[in-house]
Order: C-alpha cells, then structure tokens, then sequence
C-alpha cells in the first residue's frame, strides 16, 4: 500500500523495520515497498544489518527509534536487604520460539544447583512447547527448584520481578536461517532491567546492543551450557554486584529509554527528514 500510494503522490515514505518479519522472505509487493522507502525507523542495527543483507538494501539510511519505557514503581523492586536466589526466564513457550533459549536454561540449572542449592527457577509464560519443556525438566532431575507459572501479567508480573536475583534468558540470533530466529529489539530484557534485575543475554544479537557487559549483567555464548551456568551462579554467589548491576541497567533504562527521550529522538529525525527534503 505504501508503495502505491508513493507511486501515485510522489511523497516519500519510511517504514519501521521491528524484526523478524523483515529479515524472512518477502512477497513481491513487500519487498517494493521496503526498497522504495526513502528511510528506516529501527528499534536495532542488528534488525537494519539483517533486513538490508536479506534483501539488498545498499547503504540504507536509517532513524534509530528505540521504545520507551514505563519504569515500575519501587515498591516493585527487589527489596535492597533481598538474599532471593531466584532466577527468571519471561518468553512464550512455542515450539517455533525455542531459539528463546529455555531448553539451554534447563541444560544449565543442573550446573547452577550444583553450586547453588538453594536456588530456584521461574519460568513464567505458556505455549504449545509447555508439556515438552515440563517432561525435559523432569527428566533432568530439577524437580520443584523449578517452577512453570504459566502466563502472568500486570501485577502478578511485576512480583515475579520482585523476588527474582537475576533475570536470564541466552536467546539465540539466526537471522538468515530458514526461518529466521531471534529478538528484533528485546524488551523482556529491558522490562527485566527496568526492575532493577541484573541480565544474562546471548553475546550476538540486538538485546547485546544495549546490555552493557559486566554492568548491566552479562553476555554469554546462547548455546553453551556451561557457560550460562557460570554467569547464574557468579551472580547468585556475589549479590551486592547483582544489586550494583541491577541498579545500573534500571537507572539506563530510566534515562535512556523515557518518553521524553523517545519524543526528542523522533523529533529530531523529523526535523532532519524536513531538511534533506528542502
């Protein structure tokens, strides 16, 4: 529709690229109107580098737009005196989303418990993988130091971010696989931070562009188990370092990803667009 619409008015467009839909295959028409538009509204470079290699795009211009973001209220914070060893992974349990890294998660929970015993395991969301991912954890041994809550929301949610230490989810990046795999953008990671829980992400992949390594948590290889272990356990073992990152990534988040932020980011690409085209 864009493209027709720009074919008949000649008034240039842009179009927001968010993912994984722009790095798969396009039908003729989509993929017309994604190399006519004049400029890209990105939540990532990853997305951009990923979309312009998928289908050609030679030096795209592009308008780096990232959401904004209601920080919660303290009181939904870990609590500053928390010895919580909880940790939390927040993701559909689909089948067709098993590069979310669940799997590897409970790969790994054997390795953490080993060091840590005390420590549990949220899995909160629900999906056609839930029986599959339940049966895995049994068969693992995990017994109750994991918990599958299913769906929560709102302020169900914002508790489970509350009692957790960390927040871990090494979601895998494949965006020329068949179909693509991966986070266009990654905002459990930033609603996880916007809490004051340190992250643990995949090391390649748009969530790494903003999760400052060693400060906001850590940035692990998504495949391997052992290493997601570790980068659980350390933070597990050392909670003032967790707390310093948690606190790190909220108050990132706070500054980074505000609406004023947002409105003057979008205001200022506006105003740029305005001037190329004078």
């Amino acid at each position: 529709m864009a493209r027709i619409l720009q074919s008949l008015t000649n008034i240039p467009y842009w179009l927001v690229l968010h993912g994984i839909e722009v790095w798969d295959e396009l039908t003729p028409a989509k993929l017309a109107a994604l190399k006519a538009a004049e400029r890209y509204i990105v939540l990532s470079q990853f997305t951009l580098h990923a979309t312009a290699k998928s289908h050609g795009l030679a030096q795209p211009c592009s308008v780096w737009l990232p959401p904004f973001f209601r920080i919660p209220a303290t009181e939904n914070l870990p609590k500053a005196d928390s010895v919580s060893q909880s940790v939390l992974t927040v993701g559909r349990l689909s089948a067709s989303e098993r590069y979310k890294g669940h799997d590897v998660m409970l790969e790994a929970w054997a390795d953490v418990r080993a060091r840590v015993p005390a420590a549990t395991y949220m899995i909160v969301g629900d999906g056609d993988d839930h029986a599959r991912l339940q049966e895995k954890a049994q068969q693992l041994g995990l017994g109750d130091s994991v918990k599958f809550t299913g769906t929560l929301t709102g302020e169900a949610l914002d508790a489970c971010y509350a009692r957790s230490a960390v927040f871990a989810m090494p979601a895998r990046s494949e965006p020329f696989a068949k179909p693509p795999l991966g986070e266009g953008f990654g905002l459990v990671y930033v609603e996880a931070m916007s809490h004051g829980v340190p992250v643990i992400a995949a090391r390649d992949g748009a969530p790494a562009e903003f999760i400052r390594e060693g400060e906001f948590g850590f940035l692990v290889n998504a495949t391997d188990r052992r290493e997601v272990a570790d980068a659980i356990a350390s933070l597990l073992d050392d909670r003032g370092r967790a707390r310093a990152m948690g606190a790190a990534g909220r108050a990132w988040v706070e500054s980074e990803l505000s609406f004023d932020k947002f409105c003057g980011r979008l205001r200022a690409a506006l105003a740029e667009g305005t001037t190329r085209e004078s």
